[in-house]
């Protein structure tokens, strides 16, 4: 396999996990911001309700922009291992093994 294909093939899978992540955040924000919503309902939209579903959305953002930031790093990080297990195994598949000359070879 190419250099580039085995690199192209990690990434792929990187993003798909790092989508995936995203996909899982954005649902349990959807249904922290569903709770907050229906207990405000149950409370008859009170002022302390209200408070209460606004601070619920706040923590719900908050815990999906870091779930997101989280899941960018361990996609970077997961790019530049891969990156470095290819340079080094490129690399060692370029070095001449040294060879030994004869005596013949050096007159």
């Amino acid at each position: 396999m190419a250099r580039n294909d085995a690199f192209h093939q990690a990434r792929v899978a990187s993003e798909k996990i790092r989508d995936d992540t995203y996909r899982a955040a954005d649902q349990l924000s959807a249904h922290a911001r569903t709770d907050a919503d229906a207990k405000l309902r149950q409370a008859r939209f009170s002022a302390e309700a209200k408070a209460v579903r606004d601070a619920a959305y706040s923590a719900a953002a908050d815990a999906r922009v870091a779930a997101y930031a989280e899941a960018e790093r361990r996609h970077y990080d997961r790019l530049a291992a891969t990156q470095r297990h290819s340079d080094s195994r490129w690399r060692a598949a370029a070095i001449p093994t040294p060879t030994t000359l004869s005596l013949s070879s050096r007159l």
